[in-house]
C-alpha cells in the first residue's frame, strides 16, 4: 500500500496512476541561523529542526513525502518522494516519473 502524505495528488506518468492526498501532511520544520559574513553580506545556514506528522513504519506500507523530508530521514526505507517532475508549457508540474527512495 502507498499512502500519500503530501498536500497534492501525485500523478505517476509511466503507470498513469493518480495517488490522491491522504488528508495527512508531513512537514519539515527548518531552522535558519546566521553562520557567517562575506564581504559584508550575512550568510545563513538552514537545518531541519523536526519532521511533523510522519507515522511510524508499518509493514507493507510506503509513504509519499516531499524530497526534503526524504533527504532528512536517510534511515527510513519506507519513504518515497516524487521522481523526475514533468511540467506543462507554463512550467506547472503535471506528474512525475517514478519515485525516489532511501533504499
Amino acid at each position: 500500500m502507498i499512502i500519500n502524505l503530501t498536500a497534492h495528488t501525485i500523478n505517476e506518468v509511466t503507470t498513469g496512476t493518480a495517488i490522491p492526498p491522504s488528508g495527512r501532511v508531513v512537514r519539515a520544520k527548518p531552522v535558519t541561523r546566521k553562520s557567517a559574513e562575506f564581504c559584508g553580506f550575512p550568510i545563513f545556514t538552514s537545518s531541519l529542526n523536526s519532521i511533523e506528522g510522519l507515522p511510524e513504519p508499518e509493514e507493507g506500507v510506503m509513504y509519499i513525502v516531499s524530497a526534503l523530508v526524504l533527504g532528512a530521514l536517510p534511515d527510513r526505507k519506507d519513504l518515497l518522494a516524487p521522481g523526475n517532475v514533468l511540467r506543462d508549457e507554463n512550467n506547472r508540474p503535471v506528474g512525475c516519473v517514478g519515485f525516489r527512495s532511501n533504499l
